[in-house]
């Protein structure tokens, strides 16, 4: 990711190894409990809604009668790249999150209004850093050790809900450009999606920053989305220190991010047991400095002996993305288990992106297996096509300085998960990744990475 790409030099903790082999032990015993060895019949699942702790012995309904609601969620992982990338090796990170909201109206103030605050802890290490290589980061949690403010920011609906205006602290990705149905994918690229992530320092995980963000319903399924964010989540110190270690140091004098999306959507049909699909337009623009892949402020290559070697600047990057999504055969009109097929794409122009085209895709079933409605299965492929510009780089690189180097071309992501309900509230999903061309050429071999995650949501 673009920010990744700028902070993987910070110093990562230790994992304890006690810990990780108490781990390894109590998720391999959960998959014997999940998968047993003779059929036996289950009670209903509960959905992934509910809380691991249910209703806290009353403490969150005495909470939310008061208009104050909790959530907190844990998610600790053990990934190996048995095979490929740049060295096989094994890395154990986490991520806790922990969020108040407080409801105007309950709480006795006034109608629409909401304030929401939330805070990360990260810890562990990068497998991508340290034996993968790849751009799109295989774990969607890698991110920077550190207790840091997250969400902070003040809701207000008009018109019976349909139009929302939101102020604040926040991340884009909360929002943009997500599938409503997806399944929860390891690779970061099926969250904020790698064509943004990789060209623009873009305001999402773990990083949020000061924005404004329009929501308007402006028909029965049609969904209008518009946001305007600080364009540098990072704050780097001029010697390169990241600044904004605990989530409040951004800064607002380098540009800003604005996105905008189209949605058209079937939710009151689907609200009566017909299947649901989803389409979204959008566009992005970032008003920062970016500088060009290949050519010089002379319009020389950087490969160039003659070069100056600073690159020519940009004043804008921008780009167009395209989501859909569709359940395509549903089990029974009141249940919400099925097969549904998801899609993304995307482009942004090559001369100051890494990344220029962008698709993915991919098929999730919800409640496949007899007794267990509320496990998942998902299958998702992610490509990134490197651009003309970083390509013509190399080219020239190869003609001035005669290495033989293999060209940037692309890289690609499948990934295979399991999402278990062990309990109420409480998740076990082993994956598997095939990483094509990490870093975006030949020269780093397929890297194969095996993964388990468990996820606990009080």
């Amino acid at each position: 990711m673009y920010l990744i790409r700028h902070i993987r030099h910070a110093q990562r903790q230790a994992p304890f190894c006690g810990f990780v082999r108490m781990m390894a032990f109590a998720i391999f015993s959960c998959v014997l409990i999940v998968f047993p060895a003779h059929p036996q019949s289950a009670p209903p699942q509960n959905m992934p809604g509910e809380k691991f702790l249910g209703e806290g012995w009353g403490l969150r309904k005495a909470m939310a009668d008061r208009g104050i609601g909790f959530d907190a969620n844990y998610v600790v992982e053990l990934m190996a790249n048995v095979d490929g990338g740049n060295r096989r090796g094994a890395a154990v990170d986490g991520l806790l999150q922990v969020g108040l909201v407080l409801d105007f109206a309950k709480a006795g103030l006034w109608e629409g209004g909401r304030l929401r605050a939330s805070s990360l802890w990260v810890h562990g290490r990068s497998l991508s850093q340290r034996y993968v290589g790849d751009l799109f980061a295989a774990s969607s949690i890698d991110a920077p050790d550190g207790v840091r403010l997250f969400e902070l920011w003040f809701e207000q609906a008009f018109a019976e809900g349909q139009l929302t205006l939101r102020a604040g602290q926040m991340a884009v990705d909360e929002e943009f450009p997500q599938s409503q149905h997806g399944f929860p994918f390891v690779n970061s690229t099926f969250g904020w999606p790698a064509l943004i992530a990789l060209n623009a320092p873009t305001p999402a995980y773990p990083f949020a920053v000061p924005g404004v963000r329009v929501s308007w319903d402006a028909a029965a399924q049609v969904r209008w989305r518009t946001g305007v964010y600080a364009g540098d989540p990072l704050a780097f110190h001029p010697d390169g220190r990241l600044c904004n270690r605990y989530g409040t140091t951004w800064s607002l004098n380098h540009g800003a991010f604005f996105i905008n999306e189209w949605t058209i959507h079937n939710e009151p049909a689907a609200a009566q047991g017909d299947p649901w699909w989803m389409t979204a337009l959008g566009i992005i623009l970032h008003t920062g400095h970016f500088t060009h892949q290949r050519l010089d402020e002379n319009g020389l290559s950087l490969a160039d002996p003659a070069t100056t070697g600073t690159p020519m600047k940009k004043d804008i990057n921008y780009g167009i993305y395209w989501v859909g999504e569709r359940q395509l055969y549903r089990e029974s009109k009141d249940s919400s288990q099925g097969l549904a097929m998801f899609a993304r794409a995307g482009y942004m122009p090559g001369d100051r992106s890494l990344i220029e085209y962008y698709l993915e895709g991919g098929l999730t079933y919800t409640g496949l297996i007899p007794g267990r409605d509320a496990d998942q299965i998902g299958l998702g492929v992610a490509f990134g096509q490197l651009s003309k510009s970083v390509r013509h780089l190399a080219k020239d690189q190869q003609q001035f300085s005669g290495n033989s180097a293999p060209l940037p071309d692309y890289e690609t992501a499948i990934e295979v998960g399991y999402r278990a309900q062990l309990k109420t509230g409480w998740f076990l999903q082993p994956t598997l990744q095939l990483i094509l061309h990490p870093g975006g050429s030949t020269q780093i071999p397929n890297a194969f990475i095996l993964g388990l995650r468990t996820e606990l949501n009080f």
